[in-house]
């Protein structure tokens, strides 16, 4: 035991270099046992961090945590009773309920709303003076509204909903191009987002066991004898992601438990979708011969049809004129299905284009150019019939994309349903609407 913990004479310290090698090492062999137990929280931490496609910024984290804590003298002590504070501080998983959270966004807060009044006394003292109220005052103005807007979130999830959701040049410049960061100028992402946030964070929809990941490397691109095949998604593939998980793995991405991995190379070979045999979801349903799809759960019903009529579940649409996507979805506090929700979320989407977009024909299936201008939807109408328990009680109303009613729409009942119609028009597009028991 004493010749084991004895030094060889010849002993010589790692250099930085041979340390942090070794680092890499046994950080890659402690990971890749982390993933073979992954477990929900260790799920939730990957997919935090590697957002779908590597570990770096885990690998990243716990190297820097791992050189912090060494400036303890006893490093695992030191962690341990750091988690048992956060545990008292957080007991139910919560970031808002711990005094970091009420610091940050306190400072998050009052910044924004110092910012907002500055604005408006700035936008009150442009009045009066043509030319500065012509080129400054609308943008003074909106920008100001959306710091008071910002002030008044309470939440840890409503700041970074809010700061995702704005670009900060449409503070300057006004409104710009809609994208992943800018959801407030892009009404299919603002729709994306309601039917999301219900179908996967409520977990409307549960989903689909198994599924297959294509393993994506450098080789395999430098391999191909043709590049787009490799950078663009097969539609065999595509068509296999309504049946069961369909992933892309880059070279050094762990595979989620339960997904089978099939190598790039392999899968432009085949070109054929062979994913892990799974049914289709009894809550959805596609129809590859007219292009409908449906979604019924309980608390969430709808779909897409290209014209006619749909029927899915409690939610019943005919598209009269333009191809749509219509569904609804009960938002009360308490798990209330749709049959007998006090208040519904429905959505009737047509066409939404960038105005300047540049297509090959006028199917409008091939993008020849991006447009560099603001969102326009196509006009379009759809009777939507909706069953309740108590459909003489509904009354819809229609909103603007921050949720506000703005009229309230015509509504009647018919064979046990409240129907109504959706309408897109000029000169704003009216997407949302609400049905609320009276």
């Amino acid at each position: 035991e004493e010749d084991r913990r004895s030094l060889s004479p010849d002993f010589r310290t790692l250099d930085e270099d041979e340390a942090a090698l070794l680092r890499r090492q046994v950080l890659e062999r402690t990971l890749d046992g982390f993933y073979r137990e992954m477990d929900e929280a260790g799920e939730l931490l990957a997919g935090t961090l590697g957002h779908g496609r590597d570990d770096q910024k885990l690998e990243t984290l716990v190297l820097e945590l791992y050189g912090k804590i060494q400036s303890h003298a006893w490093p695992l002590r030191w962690l341990r009773e750091n988690r048992s504070r956060w545990a008292e501080l957080c007991p139910e998983g919560n970031f808002d309920e711990t005094p970091y959270a009420a610091v940050l966004g306190g400072k998050f807060r009052s910044r924004a709303a110092l910012w907002a009044r500055r604005l408006t006394d700035c936008a009150e003292r442009m009045q009066g003076d043509a030319r500065l109220e012509a080129k400054y005052l609308p943008a003074f103005l909106d920008v100001a509204g959306q710091l008071k807007r910002l002030a008044e979130r309470q939440d840890w999830d409503g700041l970074w909903r809010f700061a995702y959701s704005h670009n900060a040049k449409d503070l300057v410049d006004g409104p710009c191009m809609p994208g992943y960061f800018n959801v407030g100028t892009d009404p299919l992402g603002q729709a994306s987002d309601r039917a999301s946030i219900c179908l996967f964070l409520r977990r409307d929809l549960e989903p689909l066991e198994g599924g297959v990941a294509l393993r994506v490397t450098d080789e395999a691109i430098a391999g191909s004898t043709n590049l787009n095949r490799a950078v663009m998604v097969r539609p065999k593939w595509s068509d296999a992601a309504w049946r069961c998980r369909v992933a892309t793995a880059g070279r050094t991405t762990r595979i989620p438990a339960g997904m089978k991995e099939l190598p790039l190379t392999e899968a432009l070979a085949q070109m054929e979708a062979t994913p892990v045999p799974t049914p289709e979801s009894q809550a959805f349903s596609l129809n590859r011969e007219t292009g409908a799809f449906m979604i019924c759960t309980p608390r969430t019903a709808g779909g897409f049809a290209l014209n006619g009529t749909l029927a899915c579940g409690p939610v019943t649409f005919t598209v009269i004129d333009t191809p749509a996507t219509v569904w609804a979805s009960s938002v009360d506090a308490e798990k209330t299905d749709l049959r007998h929700a006090k208040r519904i979320l429905v959505t009737h989407l047509t066409d939404v284009q960038a105005d300047g977009n540049v297509y090959a024909d006028e199917t409008k299936t091939v993008l020849l150019k991006w447009g560099r201008h603001q969102p326009i939807a196509r006009r379009g109408k759809a009777e939507v019939r909706l069953a309740h328990a108590t459909p003489e009680k509904l009354e819809v109303w229609v909103l603007d994309t921050a949720g506000n009613r703005l009229k309230q729409v015509p509504s009647r009942v018919q064979d046990g349903m409240v129907a109504f119609t959706a309408e897109i028009t000029a000169p704003l597009a009216r997407m949302n609407y609400e049905v609320v028991l009276r």
